[in-house]
This record gives structure tokens, sequence and C-alpha cells, in this order.
């Protein structure tokens, strides 16, 4: 059904998946955290309903006379990723991995991570696209709900660049002043 100026209502394009449709399309989105080349993992157990993902270049403004203002970009800031999800204490039908690890489990190795001082991998596989970033936990925080099994978290991942000093070896050919 197409309206006047040609755009078709949402609520009839929308074709609501069938229960076994959704069940396949959450198993193919997965993402988990690891420590140390995945020495230690942990798997999300649920898949939060939406990842915030944000990036951007740092840029200067600058006034030009007769020109106005103009923009210079650097470099690329640091990805944020963000979203919101649970740990279930039992299983669920919308659960994507098979085991589910207790939620106190769970809350203790993030928290373990964090007081290490070393970058964590963050992954994602999906069907529109993929991630595999290495990480800083920016904030962690849970709560849990009075007649709910399960722990809801929020967690904000920032993106983390490996650096290091680089040697540097003076060139004796050069002149002073040149």
């Amino acid at each position: 059904m197409i309206m006047k100026g040609g755009y078709i209502p949402v609520a009839a394009a929308y074709k609501q998946p069938k229960k076994h449709e959704i069940a396949k399309l959450l198993k193919e989105f997965r993402m988990w955290l690891s420590y140390n080349n995945q020495e230690e993992v942990l798997l999300f157990p649920v898949n939060p309903s939406q990842i915030e993902i944000t990036g951007g270049n740092d840029t200067s403004t600058y006034e030009i006379s007769k020109l106005g203002q103009i923009a210079t970009i650097k470099s690329p800031k640091l990805r944020t990723f963000s979203f919101e999800s649970e740990f279930p204490k039992q299983s669920i039908h919308y659960q994507v991995w098979e085991e589910i690890l207790a939620p106190q489990y769970c809350i203790e190795r993030i928290e373990k991570w964090m007081t290490k001082k070393r970058p964590l991998r963050f992954t994602m596989v999906g069907d529109m696209f993929n991630l595999n970033f290495p990480v800083t936990i920016k904030n962690f925080t849970y709560s849990q709900e009075a007649g709910h099994d399960c722990v809801y978290f929020k967690l904000d991942l920032e993106e983390y660049r490996f650096y290091a000093a680089r040697r540097v070896i003076p060139n004796a050919n050069r002149q002073p002043g040149k």
C-alpha cells in the first residue's frame, strides 16, 4: 500500500519475522571479549538489541581573513562501542551460546580484567558486519531487578591503539641548519 507522496507506511512495509526466524537471526550475531590472546574468553550469552559505535576525526577550525572559517582534518579519534545486555542465571530461549555462565562469574571476570591494565579484544560476528578491535573497558555498570533471574549490564568499550617508542638513528650525513 503506497500513500500519497510515494512513501510506504512503516507498519505496512514491515513483516514481523516468525519465532524460528528470529532465533536464526540471533544465532548469526555473536559477541565476546577476550584477554591475553584468547587465553580467557567471555561470551556474551544474550545479544544486545543494538550496539552503538562512535568514531570520527579530530579537527581544528581556523578563521582566515576574507575567507571565513576553515577546518583541518587531523588523526582519527578512538572508536567507542556501547551496548546493554544481560547475564541470565539460567537458560533462556533467546540466548545465543549453549552454555550459560553464572552472572557473578561474568561480573568478576570483567572486573578482574579492568584491574589488569591491559587491553582486551572485542569481537562481534554478524550478518551485516564484523568487528575485531583491541579495547579497554571505559565503563561497566550492572544491576539486578527484583523478580528477574538475570543481571542487566551496560558496557562502554574504547578502542586501544598499540604504541611503542621508536628508535631514532641520527643521519650522519645531515648538515646542521638544513
